[in-house]
């Protein structure tokens, strides 16, 4: 029997992708993307001697230069589209000014990197490649944001060769005679950057070395050197050198933070907890390290604290449709039904059409017995994206609990019409529902592939089984089936949830 595409197989994906999806935001500060990397003890900042925007044309009235050095500090702080509005307003009035350009090009990159968007990024270059021109000296600070947007299109777009063209254009750059050490520094990380693009980590490593030879307050550097030997395999070596960086930088958040991702990934829950508590003493609006401290805090079983966690970071900064989503799931963990449906809510408000995202409302409304509502959100995430099978089952049962008949539906038809060998577990669960299996044949068609994939199914075999013995009134079997799904133990599983919970109405 097929074990591709289990319904709780999905789910354990699902529970991966919200760990990536949170610590995405660290991720840009596990590896520093800012186009002008870092220097002294602010992540991914101009190294550079004098601020491109000084650098206009020779006579520019104040009013200008206000808005450039606006733009500059917008841009330093990470507000991109209040960056891109000012320099459109000078150049507007003076096309030719370069270091509107140039702040342009970096703004343009960074916010394509941010929303993924090509088109963006590829604008950004552009831009970089105008300033170049318009620059008489072609300083090297000014081919940062070309660097760095090469490398994102070839992340965003999957095409190697565009990293490859900023490893060509680095080593064009670094050839020149004079060249500061920040300069130098900044040139190298970029092209770092491209090697790790490439997986190419020993040559990545070299870089990032060479670069710290050149700088060795460049933040971006110490904290990309600990990350290619990371990538590289390398434990002891990366351990060594994010213990450096926080020794180094011992007052930035961001060393910190990316320490403790680190020890997260490795399952040092407690040392990660306790680098992450240091980042927000650093400082306390960072927001990304409380939110990482929530996630380690939801990992170790602590979803209380987790969830004071998750407000805080929403607090500062209440836009992060990931953080809601977490607080969500820090509630259900606590049996807050009620308030996990009003975060999930708060999700898709953010993020309409984020299928997840609505089948994680789904959900929710499910284990707040609002049948309804619930069916109705599993129908909408399941149109927005039709691979979601998983989906099926669960909107099965709650058809099921909404007294519907189910028997003939076309999914358990579609299901019965194939030949048993050429069925998966989510083709299983819905031929069970329809009548079309026993509870112990069922129970039967767990794959043993895997310890994982057979715990994860008998989770949601027994969930199952219990929804239904408790629809049809038999109160204590149903317990018996929730109890064993629970103690499977894997708790991240919406099928875990639902045993859980149920657990905690019948036996309270």
């Amino acid at each position: 029997m097929s074990t591709a595409a289990t319904g709780c197989a999905v789910r354990l994906m699902l529970g991966v992708l919200v760990l990536a999806s949170v610590t995405e935001v660290a991720s840009a500060q596990t590896r520093p993307t800012r186009s002008q990397p870092a220097a002294g003890t602010q992540p991914n900042r101009a190294a550079a001697s004098r601020r491109p925007g000084q650098n206009g044309p020779a006579k520019v009235s104040p009013r200008i230069e206000r808005a450039v050095r606006e733009a500059e500090q917008a841009y330093q702080r990470g507000d991109y589209k209040y960056t891109l509005e000012l320099v459109a307003s000078v150049l507007r009035e003076i096309p030719e000014h370069h270091g509107a350009m140039y702040l342009r090009a970096s703004a343009r990159v960074e916010l394509g990197n941010v929303e993924q968007d090509a088109d963006l990024v590829r604008q950004g270059v552009l831009d970089a490649r105008e300033a170049i021109r318009l620059e008489s000296s072609r300083s090297p600070i000014y081919f940062l944001p070309y660097l760095f947007g090469m490398t994102q299109l070839a992340a965003i777009e999957e095409r190697d060769e565009h990293a490859e063209v900023s490893l060509q254009i680095a080593d064009h750059v670094l050839k020149r005679p004079r060249l500061t050490p920040a300069d130098r520094a900044n040139l190298l990380y970029q092209r770092a950057t491209a090697n790790m693009q490439l997986r190419r980590y020993d040559d990545a490593e070299a870089n990032f070395e060479q670069s710290l030879k050149a700088d060795p307050k460049h933040l971006g550097s110490a904290l990309g050197l600990a990350e290619s030997q990371a990538e590289g395999g390398h434990r002891e070596r990366a351990l060594s050198s994010f213990s450096r960086a926080v020794r180094d930088f011992p007052q930035s958040p961001l060393a910190w933070n990316n320490r403790g991702m680190y020890r997260q990934k490795l399952g040092d829950l407690a040392g990660a907890t306790a680098d992450f508590t240091k980042a927000v003493e650093v400082q306390p609006t960072y927001f990304v390290a409380l939110t990482n401290r929530g996630f380690t805090r939801l990992e170790a079983g602590d979803p209380e604290q987790a969830e004071q966690d998750f407000t805080a970071s929403l607090r500062i900064r209440p836009d992060q449709s990931d953080v809601f989503s977490l607080r969500g799931t820090s509630r259900l963990r606590q049996g807050k039904v009620n308030a996990a449906v009003e975060d999930f809510r708060e999700v898709i408000r953010l993020d309409a059409t984020n299928a997840i995202a609505q089948a994680d409302l789904a959900f929710a409304l499910f284990y707040s017995q609002d049948y309804p509502a619930a069916l109705q959100q599993f129908n909408v995430a399941a149109r927005i994206d039709p691979d979601l099978r998983y989906l099926a089952p669960w909107q099965l049962l709650t058809q099921l609990y909404l007294g519907q008949a189910i028997a003939d539906s076309d999914a358990v038809q579609q299901a019965l019409s194939l030949p048993v060998d050429k069925r998966d577990w989510i083709h299983d669960l819905l031929v069970w529902l329809g009548g079309g299996l026993s509870n112990e044949e069922l129970i039967a068609t767990v794959s043993r592939q895997t310890k994982q994939i057979e715990q994860a199914q008998l989770c949601e075999a027994h969930f199952f089984i219990g929804m239904k013995l408790l629809h049809s009134s038999r109160r204590e079997e149903a317990i018996s089936h929730f109890r064993n799904a629970v103690a499977t133990d894997i708790n991240h599983l919406s099928a875990w949830r639902g045993a859980w919970l149920a657990l905690r109405r019948l036996e309270n």
